[in-house]
């Protein structure tokens, strides 16, 4: 490592991914990746311990969401905050504007080729904010549509994080154990996005999902 590289801290819940993205990091000049984890607990205690520069941040970990990490370096106004670039496969707006509101200075697709991962890293070091194409339009197809289409209601990033499990087919305990929360919270957070939306039953629901690019058929 470079003494004028920006250091990196890579949290994401799969390994393999991790491993990836650590491959193509290492390939960029100017950049190296520090310390990687796998979950919010194991994100505050790398971000106290290294400093990074930057921390490249998945939304969904393993012991909650990464808005988590971006609301804990915002309430404990931690010294030398981080750039912070979310690498998610979930892109839909609410998603998107939820992290930036939180303090996200980037936001891609984990699909996003190497050369615009290279791009954003340059762009939020250089403080601009970055956001890949399909995301950008997917934040601003509202403000361009022909005004007929009403907005949907907004879900919280974890009823959202919910809504996409029971639209893959989890159970309700199985989201539980996924997100680390009791079965009657979930079904708690299940009605209220069902009351919120105007939403029946479950399969209404996970066609919602699916309009709304939450899941993919």
């Amino acid at each position: 490592m470079s003494s004028g590289d920006y250091s990196i801290v890579l949290i994401d819940d799969h390994a393999l991914v991790r491993a990836g993205i650590r491959v193509l990091i290492e390939e960029l000049p100017g950049f190296t990746v520090r310390a990687e984890g796998s979950s919010v607990a194991e994100a505050r205690q790398l971000l106290a311990l290294h400093q990074p520069d930057i921390l490249l941040l998945d939304l969904a970990l393993k012991d909650g969401s990464g808005l988590d990490v971006l609301k804990s370096l915002e309430s404990e106004r931690v010294t030398g905050r981080p750039w912070v670039i979310i690498l998610s496969m979930y892109t839909s707006r609410d998603f998107v504007v939820g992290a930036i509101r939180a303090g996200a200075r980037g936001y891609l697709p984990k699909e996003a080729a190497s050369v615009e991962l290279e791009l954003a890293l340059q762009k939020v070091v250089n403080g601009d904010l970055y956001l890949s194409a399909g995301v950008t339009e997917e934040v601003l197809q509202p403000l361009y549509g022909n005004g007929s289409e009403t907005i949907p209601p907004s879900l919280t990033p974890r009823q959202q994080e919910i809504l996409i499990f029971i639209a893959q087919g989890l159970s309700t305990k199985e989201i539980a154990w996924k997100l680390g929360i009791s079965p009657k919270t979930v079904e708690a957070h299940r009605l209220q996005m069902m009351e919120r939306l105007n939403i029946k039953d479950i399969p209404n629901l996970v066609i919602y999902a699916i309009r709304q690019g939450l899941v993919s058929i």
